[in-house]
């Protein structure tokens, strides 16, 4: 009971700090950008727009402006070759980043084929929710088989490919399931021939 709560706290820990570290970025950066929207807003003949102060309304459009700008550079070659030796080392660094990287790409539509391949793996008697990670050379398949209700947590096998099914679903769906400690899960499996 004990290390269940210790995980639990360890995964909530590694939950909310990138969580609470994005949150503190973005309000450092409204507090900037209403230093700087202050002037702008003087210019402009109204004080409010819809009850919201005017110069809030201006700190985020300058907020959205410039990750618009960042995206446009983000896309150059210089910028990824940065981005990837970024991701990188914060793969190597922080244990759960790849997998929230994944989750947040799959929230923003971006269906990562490469990484976290939904899979059933029969493992004697019982099928297994799991993750096709890679394949080796000589035939065996990675899985990671996460743990309900922490899904960062888990198990890494090495199994024959003969036990390993694809299945039809993504990331986002298995990780609900497993939160809801296996509530759902009928629904992804595939239909019997």
């Amino acid at each position: 009971m004990k290390k269940f709560f210790v995980t639990a706290a360890i995964g909530g820990m590694l939950f909310l700090v990138p969580l609470v570290f994005v949150v503190l970025i973005f309000g450092k950066a409204f507090q900037i950008m209403t230093r700087l929207a202050e002037p702008i807003s003087k210019l402009l003949p109204v004080d409010h727009i819809a009850g919201i102060g005017l110069i809030n309304v201006v700190a985020v459009l300058l907020i959205l402006l410039i990750c618009v700008m960042a995206g446009l550079i983000a896309k150059g070659p210089l910028a990824q070759s940065f981005y990837k030796k970024l991701d990188g080392l914060l793969a190597q660094l922080v244990p759960s980043y790849i997998w929230t990287r994944t989750v947040v790409r799959n929230l923003a539509g971006d269906v990562d084929t490469e990484q976290f391949k939904p899979v059933l793996v029969t493992l004697d008697d019982q099928l297994l929710l799991a993750f096709e990670m890679e394949r080796s050379p000589d035939g065996l398949v990675v899985v990671f088989m996460p743990g309900a209700p922490d899904v960062q947590s888990g198990t890494v096998a090495y199994v024959t490919a003969d036990r390993v099914q694809p299945l039809a679903t993504s990331l986002l769906e298995i990780n609900r399931t497993l939160k809801h400690m296996g509530k759902g899960a009928a629904a992804l499996l595939p239909a019997k021939p």
